[in-house]
């Protein structure tokens, strides 16, 4: 049976309380106390930083997005690692919740390896172009141009599945 948040606190400040023992406020050392004495009750709220005050790639909403990039006409599958900095490793390029606005320059790595450069408003366009309104994904493609499929396609019984098949697209892009 799942626990709730409040009993796993319980039963882990009862384990160090068996292992440690009781602490005694008189045993924390003064600047300690002064430091804690000085510090003033926080509310919830006041303790989440604003996501403009975390900067750099902390919180970075284009960082691991997969999306389909246009290369030569075909759309292919792309996952944004980083952001592009400059020779003192300051970001290049500023956030700006209007897509329009945000000059960062991302860094994107293909299925093979190589490394590129998109603009962020780029890769936030083709995104936006790549959903539908519930933000869900849907790939379409022309044709069906070959197919194999290995010993593992076999099936036994009424379970059939598509296990060991492998399809040959041509002209996949998204709506």
């Amino acid at each position: 049976m799942d626990m709730g948040i409040k009993d796993q606190i319980w039963d882990f400040n009862q384990l160090m309380q068996e292992r440690i023992g009781e602490v005694d406020l008189n045993d924390i050392p003064q600047e300690l106390q002064d430091e804690y004495d000085t510090c003033e009750p926080m509310e919830p709220e006041s303790c989440k930083p604003e996501i403009d005050t975390l900067g750099g790639e902390i919180y970075d909403n284009l960082i691991s997005a997969e999306v389909s990039l246009p290369v030569d006409g075909i759309l292919v599958q792309v996952k944004v690692t980083g952001q592009k900095r400059d020779p003192n490793g300051n970001p290049v390029g500023t956030p700006n919740g209007n897509p329009i606005l945000d000059t960062r320059v991302c860094e994107v790595t293909f299925p093979y390896g190589h490394v590129d450069e998109y603009a962020a408003n780029i890769i936030i366009e083709n995104m936006y172009q790549q959903v539908d309104s519930d933000g869900n994904t849907h790939l379409i493609f022309q044709e069906i141009t070959d197919h194999r499929c290995d010993s593992s396609a076999l099936h036994t019984g009424k379970a059939k599945t598509t296990k060991g098949w492998y399809l040959q697209v041509a002209d996949s892009y998204h709506p």
